[in-house]
């Protein structure tokens, strides 16, 4: 049974080198037979096996180099701005360009092999040949919709990939004790007497919800007019409603995504942006 003291974990695969394989070779083959079979159904055309061979030949390294492009189209200037879904599908279109050669590669590789090989890479449009509209849809729009739902799916199971999350810091940062600084204005209209006492800020419609030593106090105040009045070291923002105060989690839970859970058992739910920034800062958040 949980007795509810602070623990140093965030409970998740995303640590381990279980989530890269299957985000990098098992789910890739995976997404290459069901679109093997899916292509094969709507074309009726070509060998499956070969079909299936080609597919699986493209789609591995083709998923590493969808990430390495958007990886590091996540670190151009400005790009924190971009939603993660405009992040995702520049990233993949991008990607297609780059790995244009080793399209190619391969294809000039099976023309210098049997003629037989050489007519199945031809009948599965590989290399210089024109793809068919069909098939180019099939392929390359329908991998656009898989790359960002296997994306999703592993930053919400996994924390993994990450591309650079707002605001996240490049280091991790050490345990913190709570800041007694200023007392914000909102604290004040909340008759809250010290700002070490506040715990974390949710909103809710045209309200805040205030967490804390005192329970729990619900005021008037937008949510970014509050965060504004907070010192930087005072906590960290790990949703686009809730903030939490350093040195006031109980424990960080992993599920389908990470939950930050206060020392009364309230949790407040972090989300895939500021998912990198609460493992850095994990020290920070948890109490003792």
């Amino acid at each position: 049974m949980d007795d509810g003291a602070p623990t140093s974990s965030i409970r998740e695969a995303g640590s381990g080198l279980r989530p890269i394989l299957l985000f990098f070779i098992v789910a890739p083959i995976i997404v290459a037979c069901v679109e093997t079979f899916l292509q094969y159904s709507v074309l009726a055309e070509g060998d499956l096996r070969v079909s299936l061979g080609f597919a699986i030949l493209f789609t591995v390294p083709g998923t590493f180099f969808a990430w390495l492009v958007t990886w590091l189209l996540a670190r151009l200037p400005g790009a924190e701005r971009l939603p993660v879904l405009a992040v995702l599908a520049l990233g993949f279109i991008a990607s297609l360009l780059i790995f244009r050669p080793y399209n190619v590669f391969i294809y000039e590789l099976v023309s210098r092999s049997t003629p037989r090989m050489q007519a199945l890479a031809v009948s599965q449009g590989y290399g210089h040949v024109p793809q068919s509209v069909t098939r180019f849809l099939l392929i390359n729009v329908s991998g656009l919709f898989v790359w960002i739902a296997l994306n999703l799916f592993f930053m919400t199971r996994f924390g993994f990939p990450v591309y650079g999350p707002r605001g996240a810091p490049e280091t991790p940062i050490g345990r913190a004790a709570p800041v007694r600084g200023e007392l914000p204005e909102f604290c004040r209209a909340a008759g809250i007497a010290d700002i070490a006492d506040l715990w974390a800020i949710s909103a809710e419609e045209h309200y805040l919800r205030l967490h804390g030593a005192f329970g729990t106090r619900i005021i008037r105040q937008s949510f970014g007019a509050a965060i504004d009045q907070l010192p930087k070291a005072q906590g960290l923002q790990v949703h686009r409603s809730h903030w939490v105060s350093f040195g006031r989690a109980a424990r960080i839970e992993a599920g389908k995504t990470l939950q930050i859970v206060l020392a009364d058992g309230t949790k407040i739910p972090v989300s895939t942006s500021y998912s990198k920034a609460v493992r850095l800062t994990e020290a920070s958040l948890l109490s003792g």
